[in-house]
């Protein structure tokens, strides 16, 4: 007979990794991971960590929390399956994200398109006439655009330029439907993907 993981019988999945953290973030249910993948998208969000609160600490109805580098901030972006507020605990700012705001559409659907083409490879010639093009457009170009600029045979034009986006090299806005008009942009100049909620809290 094979033994459940000790993870799986704490009721946890394996964790969530981007390039924006060092540490698996374990989550205990499916849909607090596309919290995460959409903080991991979100350009203004430089860094997530594991919450350094207890989840005793939190309120009763954050059922999982993280740690976030907002901006130069550090705050705690927690996940509530009702509820949505700010506040403060234990010193840090506080946000609640409610399930229905993480996973209204499009930004769930779209988020998970994205992020399904994580692994991706870019050639580094594709990465640069990539980037250079945006270099010279500062309010963005439409992602079928940036898709002719991808040579590379063995892999799809577009999931390339969304590869970029998984790094942190672009950012497009994943509140909006993915279209071949969506704009990709280099990210120091996108909105927060997670705003209003996160700069009530800071």
């Amino acid at each position: 007979m094979r033994l459940a993981s000790t993870d799986a019988a704490r009721g946890e999945y394996p964790g969530f990794l981007s390039f924006k953290n060092e540490q698996p973030l374990r989550y205990p249910l499916r849909w607090h991971r596309d919290g995460l993948l959409q903080a991991a998208l979100d350009p203004t969000i430089v860094r997530m960590d594991p919450s350094p609160i207890p989840a005793p600490e939190l309120p009763w109805d954050v059922g999982f929390a993280f740690l976030a580098i907002y901006r130069s901030s550090a705050l705690i972006v927690g996940l509530s399956d009702m509820n949505e507020g700010t506040g403060q605990t234990s010193g840090y700012p506080l946000v609640v994200l409610p399930r229905a705001y993480v996973l209204s559409e499009p930004r769930a659907s779209t988020a998970c398109m994205v992020w399904s083409t994580r692994r991706v490879p870019v050639a580094p010639g594709d990465r640069i006439r990539i980037l250079q093009h945006l270099s010279e457009a500062p309010d963005g170009l439409p992602l079928s655009q940036l898709s002719l600029l991808v040579r590379s045979p063995d892999v799809d034009a577009v999931e390339a330029v969304l590869a970029m986006v998984c790094t942190g090299l672009l950012s497009l806005d994943i509140s909006q439907h993915l279209t071949p008009e969506s704009v990709v942009r280099r990210p120091k100049r996108v909105e927060s993907a997670l705003a209003p909620m996160l700069t009530m809290s800071v």
